[in-house]
């Protein structure tokens, strides 16, 4: 059995016959640091967590290189993996991780031959982080495309009475929950740190109640049906 991996909906080499080259991985995202050089000083300010209290990382860039399966026409497998993936925003799912996924654009870099066999080597740049897959396959807003609608979390219920709610930090990746409300009756609001924003019908989603290092308790008033999603991001 190779490793391999899936992309969006189609595994590399039950649905296309490639055979990685070796056993894939993805590369880890490279740290934002930020230095500021001071006249007159030893070294340099560190800075790199400055702006937001975090971190910051650019996304994971790197290839795959595969080859195919003999037996099949490399023409006709490059037609259906350019059909399929080439500049796409997919998954990509690794077959000894298959916990979390990733998201990104998947790009096809080169198509080589030799006497025996024909190569194929997918670039990718996706997301710094990877996400948890969880049993909710898709939420209730519009995304811009599948991938962005999986790996979320979501705890609901029906709030008449003044209510607290308390969103932990999960995984390494600072988060900002969504709010989905429906069947409102009475104005509904969630303070927080003493600042109070008016939930609306549908999508809910307040930069400001982001949930990073600590966790952040949010008092709910008023009377309404709210959903709460969250989406954990990993290294």
């Amino acid at each position: 059995m190779y490793h391999s991996m899936t992309i969006g909906e189609k595994h590399t080499f039950r649905d296309f016959g490639l055979i990685p080259v070796s056993r894939p991985v993805v590369n880890p995202p490279q740290p934002n640091y930020s230095f500021l050089e001071v006249p007159g000083a030893n070294g340099s300010l560190d800075i790199s967590e400055a702006v937001c209290g975090n971190i910051t990382y650019a996304d994971r860039t790197g290839s795959f290189e595969f080859y195919v399966k003999n037996g099949r026409n490399w023409v006709d497998v490059y037609a259906e993996i350019m059909a399929y993936l080439h500049g796409k925003r997919l998954t990509v799912t690794l077959d000894d991780d298959p916990a979390y996924f990733y998201v990104g654009r998947i790009s096809v870099n080169q198509w080589k031959s030799d006497k025996n066999n024909s190569f194929l080597t997918l670039d990718y740049q996706l997301e710094p982080f990877k996400y948890e897959v969880t049993d909710i396959t898709s939420v209730p807003w519009e995304v811009n495309c599948a991938a962005d609608g999986l790996g979320w979390q979501m705890a609901g219920a029906m709030i008449d009475t003044p209510t607290m709610c308390t969103l932990s930090p999960g995984g390494a990746m600072p988060y900002v929950p969504v709010f989905w409300v429906s069947e409102i009756t009475e104005l509904f609001t969630a303070e927080v740190n003493g600042k109070i924003y008016t939930l609306s019908e549908g999508k809910n989603r307040i930069p400001e109640i982001q949930v990073s290092k600590t966790s952040v308790e949010i008092y709910l008033s008023g009377s309404a049906q709210i959903d709460v999603y969250t989406r954990w991001g990993w290294l």
